[in-house]
């Protein structure tokens, strides 16, 4: 009888610490996806949007409140990474019609970083 309660004990206890793990993997991957489709909105030439949410500004101010989400969702590393990202594109001059294909292909390479940092976030451990 007592090893059958200490088995349900066990069981009851993996199972609890198990899904709060899982569960917290879901969430942070929850937020993560919402700050990858802001990142995936924004135009990496202008600084300000001509359509709504795609400009450097728009997306760095979704992106800090962003940070703010996961560092209040208790993700304090990813809010830094995120932050610091908003940081980047808030420091970057505006190019409101690109000069030369190779300002287009300096912006989209510093996008495709900002998309590699925050892909590596995804990572459980």
């Amino acid at each position: 009888m007592c090893d059958m309660i200490s088995n349900l004990l066990v069981g009851l206890i993996t199972g609890a610490a198990s899904s709060f793990y899982v569960a917290r993997i879901f969430h942070r991957n929850n937020h993560l996806d919402r700050t990858l489709t802001l990142l995936k909105f924004c135009c990496p030439y202008r600084a300000n949007s001509v359509r709504p949410g795609d400009g450097l500004s728009d997306t760095a101010h979704a992106l800090i409140i962003q940070s703010e989400v996961l560092g209040h969702a208790w993700f304090p590393r990813q809010a830094r990474i995120v932050r610091a990202i908003a940081a980047e594109m808030e420091a970057l001059p505006s190019l409101s019609s690109p000069e030369s294909d190779a300002d287009k292909t300096t912006r989209d390479a510093i996008k495709k970083q900002w998309q590699d940092k925050l892909l590596h976030l995804y990572r459980p451990f």
